[in-house]
């Protein structure tokens, strides 16, 4: 009897597990509302484009300086408030200018004085 029993519970937990597995919401059957796909403002579009043109520049700008160090201080004549940076060569400051679309000009020979740091490449 206890057996019996036993073997019902067992049955009855199975249906319930099995049931609450397949149960179905009542509401599958109405139509959900689909929203539109979102759409990107010219401005991001922009960006992105000009992102992608800039990897261009950084392909079609990159070139071999090799490993000389002859430093040179550059600045921005345009613009005054441009603090003077230091490059390890002319090359490497042509190559900046070119990926940055900057016109930075060699202001003296020898790394900028107070400058931080020095662009190698």
């Amino acid at each position: 009897m206890k057996a019996f029993f036993a073997l019902a519970l067992v049955t009855v937990c199975i249906f319930a597990l099995c049931n609450d597995a397949y149960a179905v919401p009542s509401d599958m059957d109405k139509a959900k509302d689909v929203k539109e796909p979102a759409v990107a403002s010219k401005d991001v579009k922009d960006a992105i484009k000009a992102a992608k043109d800039q990897k261009k520049t950084k392909k079609e700008c990159a070139k071999d300086c090799g490993t000389a160090y002859d430093p040179v201080c550059a600045h921005d004549p345009a613009n005054p408030s441009f603090k003077p940076r230091s490059f390890g060569t002319q090359c490497a400051m042509d190559v900046v200018n070119c990926e940055m679309g900057t016109k930075l000009v060699v202001k003296n020979k020898g790394e900028c004085a107070g400058s931080t740091g020095t662009r190698l490449s």
